[in-house]
């Protein structure tokens, strides 16, 4: 064996182990990244709320871009269910209403009236 190919088997020899201490150097560098990766996969989660029912948005508190102070509200939200109409009925014609009955509702945002259920009728006012 010449001295040039006993030298080249050295440096393979010597590369060898310095290859394996990069790869287990990379193995140990990968472990806390995963971590790091998976935990702002989990922190984005968080940003995203979705409501449970659906409903109109009545009031916005912050804008895009505008820092929000964790567990304060972004909107208001009205649940489409909770509208209610509070009117008045002439005393003469209360005997007419009982609990239950439907009427129609007229306002001003909408073209045609919309189908009510009377679900409370004051004692007094």
């Amino acid at each position: 064996m010449n001295a040039s190919v006993a030298k080249l088997a050295t440096i393979e020899v010597a590369k060898l182990a310095v290859r394996e201490q990069l790869i287990k150097s990379a193995d140990a560098a990968h472990h806390p990244a995963q971590a790091v990766l998976t935990q702002a996969r989990w922190q984005l989660t968080q940003r995203r709320v979705l409501a449970h029912t659906s409903g109109q948005i009545e009031e916005v508190f912050y804008r895009q871009g505008e820092y929000v102070t964790q567990g304060k509200p972004v909107v208001a939200l009205l649940p489409t269910n909770a509208l209610t109409v509070r009117f008045f009925v002439p005393q003469g014609q209360l005997v007419n209403i009982t609990l239950g009955d439907m009427v129609k509702v007229a306002t001003d945002g909408l073209a045609q009236p919309q189908n009510a259920r009377i679900f409370h009728i004051a004692r007094r006012r």
